[in-house]
């Protein structure tokens, strides 16, 4: 599916940031990002993407969120909207520019440390899915279990 440039992705706002010395692993790098299922009230549909990279002296792992907006999709996502949305947003301009701020947040936190860990300039292929709300009786702290 081509390009949506319909499909923007603005306020990106860093919402964690690690790094470690201790973890050696075989250099791969994941990049994913989630996306609410409904609008939220302003019309932007929520993003959180995550970017690890890790390699034989540490690791980093970032997460952003964002607001996208944009897109001839609807309100609710289900089926085979859903499916159209996380293909346009896999392969939408927006992402690879959310990625590149991602990898600036992740180099800025590994030289921090002193880690040499490769993050790959070019996007890597996004894993996109759906988040997905913890039940009212998980997020409220009440349940009937007590």
């Amino acid at each position: 599916m081509p390009d949506d440039p319909l499909i923007r992705i603005v306020d990106p706002s860093v919402m964690d940031v690690a790094s470690s010395a201790l973890y050696d692993a075989e250099p791969h790098v994941a990049w994913s990002v989630g996306y609410a299922p409904e609008l939220d009230d302003d019309g932007g549909r929520f993003l959180l993407a995550s970017l690890h990279a890790a390699g034989h002296e540490g690791r980093v792992d970032v997460e952003i969120a964002a607001t996208q907006l944009g897109g001839d999709y609807p309100a609710a996502l289900e089926g085979d909207a859903a499916a159209s949305f996380e293909a346009a947003l896999a392969d939408a301009e927006a992402l690879e520019t959310l990625y590149a701020f991602a990898r600036m947040t992740a180099i800025s936190a590994l030289g921090l440390v002193d880690i040499d860990v490769e993050v790959p300039r070019m996007t890597p292929a996004p894993a996109v899915s759906q988040l997905v709300r913890p039940d009212a009786s998980e997020s409220d702290g009440n349940s009937d279990d007590d």
